[in-house]
């Protein structure tokens, strides 16, 4: 590899898995939550077979969180997977309570029912530090931050729950991508850690259409020049190097690579300090790919552009 001609980085990060992960395994929390409202689950497996049948159906009925079915919020939607989930373990006379689902929706709407990976925090210090000129270890002038998740409204929450300090600007179909709320853009601060959320549910397209990634470079056009004037910037997101960082070797790695961005390919079972690594991975079809893998997100700061 050679060095970057470019020396600056739009650094977009996957969410579920990537920078954080249920707390207690799904089925199980589910179980409990059952249980402390009066349904007694028989297996876990049971209950995670149900979720799989129920999510699956809910999703071709309405796809996108139901984004386009009318008067379905994503809470909405939710509610209607966790009633099917547990509908088959209801005794005559029972119902699925609204304490129940709200109970685990709010649960699942913060680090409650999550932990971040020991890799995050340390990342964006790093970052913070790199913002300030303090760091010798990230190799990038500038870096915008940005999420790319297939996922609904509740990642800023839960990211924001973890003590991570993120930009409201959100994508909308209405090229006005302040928060989704209208308005005039706001300037962006330098300290905020992730300047960019971009999700499934706004944007109608998921990883790994490359359709999301043009749209995260829209978002970092938009970044830039809310910094013009206020902050001086003058760069464009030409001169910036792209790269996505997952878990998923189709939806991220995959993804972002037919997009032509740069992509690392996150595998933390390969172990930390390793740096960059060339491995062999096996995709959902079967078909073996060789790919760039890290160990730990620390990792990223070694990566440069291909030189081809």
């Amino acid at each position: 590899m050679l060095p970057s001609k470019r020396k600056n980085l739009l650094l977009c990060l996957d969410a579920f898995d990537t920078l954080f992960t249920p707390s207690t395994p799904i089925p199980t929390a589910y179980a409990q939550a059952a249980s402390r409202h009066g349904i007694q689950i028989p297996s876990t497996q049971s209950l995670a077979s149900s979720f799989k049948s129920s999510f699956k159906n809910t999703s071709q009925k309405h796809p996108n969180y139901g984004k386009s079915t009318v008067g379905l919020s994503p809470e909405k939607w939710w509610k209607t997977i966790l009633q099917d989930t547990f509908a088959p373990f209801l005794q005559q006379g029972q119902t699925v309570s609204e304490e129940l689902t709200s109970e685990l929706l709010e649960h699942y709407s913060s680090n409650k029912g999550y932990k971040i990976f020991d890799d995050v925090n340390p990342l964006f210090s790093m970052l913070r530090n790199a913002k300030q000129q303090r760091s010798s270890s990230w190799p990038w002038d500038t870096t915008i931050v940005g999420i790319i998740t297939n996922s609904d409204d509740r990642i800023q929450s839960i990211l924001s729950s973890f003590g991570l300090d993120i930009a409201s600007r959100r994508y909308n179909n209405n090229n006005n991508n302040n928060g989704g709320s209208g308005g005039e853009v706001n300037t962006i601060s330098r300290d905020q850690d992730i300047d960019f959320v971009l999700l499934s549910y706004d944007t109608s397209v998921e990883k790994p259409h490359p359709v999301i990634f043009s749209l995260a470079e829209e978002m970092l056009s938009d970044v830039l020049s809310s910094r013009v004037g206020a902050q001086g910037t003058g760069l464009q997101a030409s001169d910036f190097e792209k790269l996505h960082v997952g878990d998923d070797l189709d939806k991220d790695y995959l993804g972002a690579k037919e997009a032509g961005w740069g992509a690392l390919l996150l595998r933390r079972d390969q172990g930390s300090g390793k740096g960059i690594q060339n491995i062999e991975v096996e995709g959902e079809n079967g078909d073996k790919k060789r790919v760039e893998a890290i160990g730990s997100l620390l990792d990223i700061a070694g990566w440069q552009p291909s030189s081809t």
